[in-house]
């Protein structure tokens, strides 16, 4: 899989078997299970596909693929959650961010909003906390050498700072540290 590029040079990245088992048969922060019906909204190479099919079809969910002028077509895009009755969605934030500034009736339906890749809004996941308390909004951090997700926050409630981005994910650590790669106290 291709990083991002975020500096300005995408690189390959191996995702071993066994990091995608864990990342998918272990999750705690959504339930994936054959209730889950995910509409995939990545390219092939992007990371998060990791999670979208594994995370699905690993555990006798459905997956829902669709042709990308569908998914960046508002209209369309509401049809097709409401059509294919989508559970779960997972969102670069930058995306998410139109999406919410055009129409938040689009993430009605839906039971788990996934949105990360950088720095996701308060301002935008707040109204829809207000609108819709039963969808569940997480807030997905990592780089895709971590395959996908490294911490996972659950925005449960309205927030008026910057979002954090939570704690690890199952069978995993993270560390905070200094420049020289020293362990950093709390706080």
């Amino acid at each position: 899989i291709y990083t991002s590029g975020s500096t300005g040079k995408p690189k390959g990245v191996m995702i071993e078997h066994r990091s995608i088992v864990s990342l998918t048969k272990s999750c705690d922060y959504i339930t994936l299970n054959s209730d889950t019906v995910w509409l995939s909204t990545g390219s092939i190479s992007f990371d998060a596909t990791t999670l979208e099919f594994w995370g699905t079809l690993l555990n006798r969910g459905k997956l829902i693929l669709a042709h990308t002028n569908t998914l960046l077509n508002t209209s369309k895009l509401k049809k097709l959650i409401i059509d294919y009755e989508v559970t779960t969605l997972w969102m670069t934030a930058s995306w998410f961010h139109q999406i919410a500034e055009y129409n938040l009736s689009i993430f009605e339906p839906l039971n788990y909003l996934l949105v990360g890749g950088d720095v996701v809004l308060h301002s935008y996941t707040n109204k829809l906390r207000k609108l819709y308390s039963a969808l569940q909004i997480i807030n997905g951090y990592g780089p895709t050498e971590n395959t996908t997700f490294s911490t996972t926050y659950n925005i449960d409630k309205v927030i008026q700072s910057n979002l954090p981005i939570g704690k690890p994910i199952k069978n995993s650590q993270a560390y905070i540290t200094d420049a020289d790669m020293n362990l950093l106290p709390i706080g």
